[in-house]
């Protein structure tokens, strides 16, 4: 789903209310690297309110991603040596994470919240045209 910069705040404040299970993957992007980020951390300790915790948190770059893909999928089909849902942050994200979001989306198994925190994505954007297209995604500006 693509949610626009007008709504972003409402999806989010209501995402915290009740975190819906069947997100697998948000991407938050926009020109306020400080918001983007805020909305991003907000998003995660919905899941997690710990964001220290080593054991459901795992934050990756856009670089690592690039480099292997299949890190992602093995990240979000982990789970938790002391239970609770996991949380993949990846931030910068990028074009560059297109492959390993496709697997994640496609993966049968997994539960955990992937948000991926980018800069300025146009309409263009491999990224964020995967993430709004997919039912498990929200692209959120």
């Amino acid at each position: 789903m693509d949610i626009k910069a007008g709504q972003s705040e409402a999806f989010v404040a209501g995402y915290v209310r009740k975190p819906d299970p069947a997100l697998r993957a948000a991407l938050i992007y926009g020109n306020d690297e400080g918001m983007v980020a805020e909305r991003g951390r907000t998003l995660a300790q919905a899941v997690c309110p710990d964001l220290g915790d080593a054991f459901r948190v795992v934050e990756l770059s856009g670089a690592q991603l690039k480099d292997d893909p299949a890190r992602l999928g093995d990240e979000f089909q982990s789970l938790s040596l002391i239970g609770g849902r996991r949380v993949v942050r990846v931030r910068p994200a990028g074009d560059e994470t297109v492959d390993a979001v496709q697997t994640v989306l496609d993966a049968t198994a997994g539960d955990a919240l992937i948000v991926l925190e980018a800069g300025n994505l146009p309409p263009s954007s491999r990224l964020r045209q995967l993430v709004a297209a997919a039912p498990a995604g929200a692209a959120i500006a």
